[in-house]
C-alpha cells in the first residue's frame, strides 16, 4: 500500500470532506470524496423475533413462549400438563455463555387407581 493510500473501507478527513476506499471491479481501492461521514464498521442489522403457541386438546396440554434480542440473547420458557396431575414450567435465557433453564412444578401429584398404584390396582 502507498503511503497516504486508505485501506479497502478505510477513511480519512481531508479538506474537501471525506476520503472513503471503496473497493473497486479490478479489486482495488478506488478513493472517492463525500461530505457525509461513513460508518465506522458496517454491522448486520438485528432481527429480533418473538413467538408463542399453546395446545389444548383433551389431556395433552402444552405451549411455549420465547423472545430473541437479534444479537443472540434469548429469554422464554414451556410449559406442559403432566400425567400425574402437575404442570412442570421451564423459564430459560440463553446466550454466549449457554443455555440457563430454571424448572419448577406446580400442583399435587396424584394416581389414578387404573394407573395400578394403591388399592384397586396393580399388575397381575
Amino acid at each position: 500500500m502507498q503511503e497516504g493510500a486508505l485501506p479497502l473501507g478505510g477513511a480519512a478527513r481531508s479538506s474537501s470532506g471525506y476520503k472513503v476506499c471503496l473497493p473497486s471491479s479490478r479489486r482495488q481501492c478506488r478513493t472517492v470524496l463525500t461530505d457525509a461521514a461513513p460508518p465506522a464498521m458496517i454491522r448486520p442489522v438485528p432481527t429480533p423475533y418473538a413467538y408463542n403457541y399453546g395446545v389444548s386438546a383433551g389431556v395433552t396440554n402444552f405451549g411455549q413462549s420465547e423472545k430473541g434480542n437479534g444479537y443472540g440473547g434469548v429469554n422464554g420458557g414451556y410449559w406442559v400438563n403432566l400425567p400425574d396431575g402437575r404442570v412442570q414450567k421451564v423459564s430459560y435465557w440463553a446466550d454466549g455463555s449457554g443455555y440457563h433453564p430454571v424448572v419448577t412444578y406446580s400442583g399435587k401429584a396424584h394416581y389414578p387407581a387404573s394407573y395400578g398404584y394403591g388399592h384397586g390396582g396393580g399388575y397381575h
